[in-house]
């Protein structure tokens, strides 16, 4: 998710970019006392962690950037050559379910999932004990709702988690539930189902659409578009075993299997599948529900690519909108953690989704000194990124598990697009303390001050005061030639940019800024059209430097 991200090594410009496999980001010429101790950062590209861990064991590379998986870690603790760092990550997978009323491949049926008895009996076919010990090889920590592992326990509803949550796995009930709901067996013989080997519970006949459905009354179900991740083993298993227990009980699957850039615009651009083997980079706090399931950024490639619209357009739920708006303009951490256990009570309810696991694993690398294991998001951080520095005399090399979909600083949104970006462009921000994430601390963004405003329009309005470090310059890429001082029209340009393009990733972040005052070239002071207790931390978002997209002509500023 976009909340929280690890801070850059250091504060980069880059118009354009062209990144090879081996493509290395040059160091900014400094001064003894500031920036990173090592010079030079090459990042490698693979196509998944078990490549780089061998690129890793070849002395290749010095840091896989992922969490490894339970069979490389046995593997590790044998090798005297590798370090491991033990990580619960802030992030979650699931299975992410298309509720919209219809779908492109299917224009004039209404899509069975959008039937929240349908998605019921399929959550009852979701064995996550399996998942975790099987899958994951235990290197997991389970979750019922969209909430991180690590995250406190006062952000979790616990009356839908663990011994709580009302769909645990009994395909017996998932096949009751669709009998009721009339996603009946046919007279068509499932080609899945063999009498020796299929489940008791199995069905021997596809399964048909209810006699009052919209688009094909009673007919055989279509089959449903399973787009699982080729890219993540334990995404690809869990999703085919899903596909299995469906094929069982007589729903037809089509297997769209890929990486995340190879489904990517299927699923979160056109809405065209039924569930995805999804998963999510996640921040220290919970506002994430808001962005990911409010039917405000419902629309193509936005966050929320599950809640849809019923037939006649409506979104499909405004209770879980009511209370994950309630989640970001809160007043109080207090109230925000009310509303968040209401709207996750809502999202199990309605099995919006149903939610995995959090990864809990280890990173890998070797020859170096200096690494910080943060609690939000492991050995990838600003500390480490300042700190840390090779033992063998080499250039440092770090693995990414794949390439990135895009390196654009509006519009990238992935983890792995982050994690060159963020070691390129910097943001306007403080930083989190490595090891007690809720402490804030300060870093291109020297101190800020939450007030409020009595605006004509709005109200009595939540006002952020923001003061910047005195000491930030803009630096060319690969020679280091300082280009001009970072100020407060930086930043102001770079609000109003990331507004004017829908699709840049960072502009629902910014949506409710009314307007900004420039005190000088160091403070500024931002207006909203409301209050949360969040605006604090809105204006310290992605930068770019206006006065050189000025020159350039990418930009009309007075």
């Amino acid at each position: 998710m976009k909340r929280d991200y690890a801070i850059s090594m250091v504060l980069l410009l880059a118009v354009v970019i062209t990144l090879s496999v081996l493509a290395p980001i040059s160091p900014v010429e400094a001064e003894a006392q500031y920036g990173p101790r090592e010079a030079e950062l090459v990042l490698k590209f693979y196509s998944n962690v078990e490549s780089a861990y061998r690129a890793l064991k070849a002395d290749e590379i010095h840091m896989v950037l992922y969490d490894i998986t339970a069979e490389l870690y046995y593997d590790a603790i044998d090798d005297p050559e590798i370090q491991l760092a033990p990580i619960l990550d802030y992030g979650m997978y699931e299975f992410d379910i298309n509720n919209n009323y219809t779908m492109p491949t299917y224009p004039d049926v209404r899509n069975p999932f959008n039937d929240e008895t349908f998605r019921k009996a399929v959550a009852h076919l979701i064995d996550k004990d399996k998942i975790i010990e099987e899958f994951c090889l235990g290197f997991a920590e389970r979750i019922d709702v969209p909430v991180a592992a690590p995250t406190d326990p006062a952000w979790v509803n616990q009356s839908v988690v663990g011994d709580n949550y009302p769909y645990p796995y009994d395909p017996w009930t998932a096949k009751e539930l669709l009998d009721a709901a009339g996603f009946v067996e046919g007279t068509t013989p499932n080609p899945a189902y063999d009498p020796d080997t299929s489940p008791d519970w199995a069905s021997p006949y596809l399964r048909t659409y209810p006699a009052d459905w919209d688009g094909k009354a009673g007919e055989d179900l279509d089959p449903i578009i399973a787009c699982i991740r080729t890219d993540d083993m334990r995404r690809y298993q869990a999703g085919m075993d899903l596909a299995w227990h469906l094929e069982q009980l007589g729903i037809p699957v089509y297997y769209k299997t890929g990486t995340m850039a190879e489904l990517y615009a299927k699923v979160m651009g056109a809405f065209d599948y039924h569930f995805y083997t999804g998963g999510w980079g996640l921040g220290r706090y919970p506002t994430y529900i808001y962005f990911l399931y409010n039917s405000r950024f419902w629309y193509p490639f936005a966050p929320n690519y599950v809640t849809g619209v019923d037939k006649y357009g409506n979104p499909n739920y405004p209770d879980i909108d009511e209370w994950s708006a309630k989640i970001w303009y809160a007043e109080s951490m207090e109230e925000a953690m009310a509303a968040a256990k209401m709207a996750e009570g809502l999202l199990v309810e309605h099995a919006v989704c149903v939610w995995l696991w959090s990864s809990k694993s280890y990173w890998a690398y070797r020859d170096l000194l200096g690494v910080v294991n943060s609690k939000l998001g492991g050995l990838d951080n600003l500390a480490t990124d300042l700190h840390v520095w090779t033992t063998d005399g080499e250039i440092m090399k770090f693995g990414i598990i794949t390439p990135p979909y895009q390196l654009n600083i509006l519009m990238s949104s992935w983890y792995y697009d982050r994690q060159v970006l963020d070691r390129i462009y910097d943001s306007f921000g403080g930083s989190v303390a490595p090891y007690a994430p809720a402490r804030d601390q300060p870093w291109t963004c020297q101190d800020w001050a939450v007030g409020y405003f009595d605006d004509p329009i709005y109200g009595n309005v939540t006002a952020v005061s923001v003061w910047a470090r005195k000491d930030i310059y803009w630096v060319f890429p690969v020679n280091g030639s300082i280009y001009g001082s970072f100020t407060m029209k930086d930043l102001t340009f770079s609000i109003w940019l990331h507004l004017a393009w829908r699709k840049s990733w960072a502009h629902d972040d910014l949506v409710d800024i009314s307007w900004i005052k420039i005190i000088d070239d160091y403070s500024a002071e931002v207006y909203f059209t409301g209050k949360s207790y969040w605006f604090q931390y809105v204006p310290m978002t992605f930068v770019v430097p206006s006065q050189l997209w000025k020159d350039l002509g990418f930009a009309d500023i007075a």
